[in-house]
């Protein structure tokens, strides 16, 4: 499971870097917004394991807030995407 996470970041990495490289900027703006989200959420992750106590389906407060800024940030990467491949 770890090594699908680090891939996808790896991958989120590669997308942001060539969007920053080609654009167009609005979609390179997202991207780094969804970048910044993503180390958010990697710096609460663990908070999960040092829960006092750990329920599957309840996330610690701070890993959900972490966890529904960057679902709203990628949302807003789509929205803007739409625009460019219409």
């Amino acid at each position: 499971m770890e090594n699908i996470y680090y891939g996808a970041r790896n991958e989120i990495r590669q997308v942001v870097g060539l969007l920053d490289l080609f654009g167009p900027e609005e979609l390179a703006k997202h991207g780094r917004a969804i970048r910044e989200m993503d180390r958010e959420l990697g710096k609460v992750r663990f908070d999960v394991e040092d829960a006092v106590t750990f329920e599957r389906y309840t996330l610690p407060s701070t890993v959900r807030q972490a966890a529904d800024a960057m679902e709203l940030e990628i949302q807003s990467f789509t929205e803007a995407a739409r625009r460019y491949i219409r």
